[in-house]
């Protein structure tokens, strides 16, 4: 299957209001935001934070604006809930 990449460029957004912060994908920084030319009212990250975890999900469109690889998200959070699982499971065995 073909992945969307979602334009997600800090350029094209305003009204920056941070949800969380740190450097690990669990706790991406996430936003609520306006496109400066577009929708309104939008949840999201910007794609130069997601750049500095994880590079490969960052792409540069014809237009020299960022672009996020969200279908591959998916993946990596999935990964970081099997640790989670396996290390609830190891405190369940230590009580």
């Amino acid at each position: 299957a073909n992945s969307f990449n979602a334009r997600s460029d800090a350029r094209l957004k305003e009204n920056l209001r941070s949800i969380t912060t740190n450097d690990s994908l669990l706790t991406l920084p996430l936003y609520k935001y306006d496109y400066i030319n577009g929708n309104k009212d939008q949840i999201g990250c910007l794609a130069q934070d997601l750049q500095k975890i994880c590079p490969e999900l960052v792409t540069t469109g014809e237009d020299g604006y960022l672009r996020i690889q969200e279908s591959k998200i998916v993946y990596l959070l999935l990964d970081e809930v099997k640790k989670l699982k396996a290390e609830v499971e190891e405190l369940k065995t230590k009580a």
